[in-house]
């Protein structure tokens, strides 16, 4: 599994959206684990315990939008950004 990541600097998004992001990502084909959410130092705890923790995220704010993802393909990961975008 490959470890893939979108961030979107300075983005708010609510904890109930964040919430049901994280189980439409996990439900998609191709998604080993997956966790949406600002990066605060309670998300970055539960990204490092899950083993999803990259540099990328580490250097993030509690002011940006991450979606993390362990993902089998390439596809996956295009299917991961594409669901992300509905939800722009």
């Amino acid at each position: 599994m490959n470890i893939f990541t979108r961030i979107q600097k300075n983005r708010y998004i609510d904890s109930l959206e964040t919430l049901s992001e994280t189980a439409v990502l996990n439900e998609q084909p191709g998604i080993e684990t997956g966790y949406v959410g600002m990066a605060t130092a309670a998300f970055k705890d539960i990204i490092e315990e899950i083993g999803l923790m990259t540099a990328e995220i580490a250097a993030c704010t509690e002011a940006d939008y991450v979606i993390v993802a362990s993902a089998e393909s390439q596809e996956a990961r295009l299917q991961m950004i594409r669901k992300s975008r509905r939800a722009s």
